[in-house]
């Protein structure tokens, strides 16, 4: 008898944990970031420029850097990292083009988002890389702390 209550209860308990939308995993809390941004053209003369702008808070936008030609002409999110997400803290990563005349490079940019504070932390180069090398900046994540270290630049150190 008293086997049957502790399955009942179980079976109950996953019940319940299924009508509310599941255990939270990470893909989850990344991809309902992802969905929260789009990216927004504003024309411009003689070429347009693009914003990552959420959609739940337009006020939370962020120009986007063209490092070079584009396929279809147009920037895109490529991924959303998870840095903390206990904190909230994401990388909204997107493409921002193929510069190169010698050696082509595809070249990422990642705007530091705060999920809970709904804040932009900062917007660096996260990626550049080509068929031969990889240029990219070093990424530390620490405790509190993002640090983005680039070849000719400072280091710059986000806290949060």
């Amino acid at each position: 008898m008293r086997f049957h209550r502790v399955k009942i209860f179980c079976v109950a308990l996953v019940l319940a944990v299924l009508a509310v939308g599941g255990p939270v995993r990470a893909a989850d809390s990344k991809r309902e970031v992802r969905a929260q941004w789009l990216v927004e053209a504003q024309p411009g003369d003689p070429w347009p420029s693009y914003w990552l702008v959420n959609k739940d808070h337009p006020e939370l936008r962020q120009e986007m850097f063209l490092a070079g030609p584009i396929a279809d002409d147009r920037p895109w999110i490529s991924e959303v990292v998870a840095v903390d997400e206990e904190r909230g803290i994401y990388l909204i990563v997107y493409y921002a083009g193929q510069p190169g005349t010698s050696e082509m490079v595809d070249v990422f940019y990642a705007l530091i988002y705060d999920a809970r504070k709904k804040a932009l932390l900062g917007h660096f180069p996260y990626r550049r890389t080509s068929s031969r090398s990889d240029y990219s900046p070093e990424w530390v994540f620490e405790r509190n702390r993002i640090l983005v270290r680039d070849e000719g630049a400072e280091t710059a150190v986000i806290n949060y």
